[in-house]
């Protein structure tokens, strides 16, 4: 690949983009290699390069490149959610709690980052965490359909089977189009 006159930023964006835009697997990382060759410090190169792995289902590849981003950045709340995800989707839950507790600790306010922690939480079956999770989630971030779904879930797994269609209710009308919030609410009626 020849590249002439291309700063670092450049070769971020374009990296990113061939990947976002193509799904061009080897020119998005022909870009970002010839980025670390520039600046090899930065952890940014490491995130896009992780989440592009991620993308194809590369997790344990990921989860290095993450890894390797928290090296030049261990302030990032972002790789180590995304750590926690790849760990998540290799079920390994007790090591994804411990990591996404990382990045809630660094974001306590990001309803995201507690949303994974609630659904690692419930695949642990520790429903009573989970909720308390999602009634933190809720309390910063009312209107988050991830939280009203995750807190119906677990709210169904303690028997609380009237408040989890009350919070599914919510999900649905802020997000009527959710398939996620359809599924749920089948279940939840299917049980009455």
């Amino acid at each position: 690949m020849l590249i002439y006159n291309v700063d670092y930023e450049d070769l971020l964006e374009k990296g990113a983009r061939a990947y976002e835009e193509k799904r061009d697997l080897d020119l998005a990382l022909g870009f970002l290699e010839k980025a670390a060759e520039l600046n090899h410090e930065d952890h940014r190169q490491y995130m896009i390069a992780g989440f592009i792995y991620q993308q194809e289902g590369k997790l344990e590849h990921a989860f290095r490149l993450f890894k390797m981003a928290l090296k030049h950045n261990p302030r990032s709340s972002l790789a180590w959610m995304r750590m926690a995800e790849c760990l998540f989707d290799l079920k390994e839950y007790e090591k994804a709690l411990r990591v996404i507790r990382k990045a809630v600790e660094l974001e306590p306010s990001n309803p995201k980052y507690l949303d994974l922690e609630g659904r690692i939480l419930l695949m642990m079956d520790r429903f009573d965490e989970a909720l308390e999770t999602y009634r933190i989630a809720l309390d910063k971030s009312p209107d988050s359909v991830e939280a009203l779904v995750g807190a119906a879930w677990a709210l169904m797994m303690v028997e609380r089977p009237e408040e989890a269609l009350s919070l599914n209710r919510k999900a649905n009308s802020l997000s009527p189009e959710n398939v996620e919030v359809e599924e749920q609410y089948r279940s939840l009626t299917s049980k009455s």
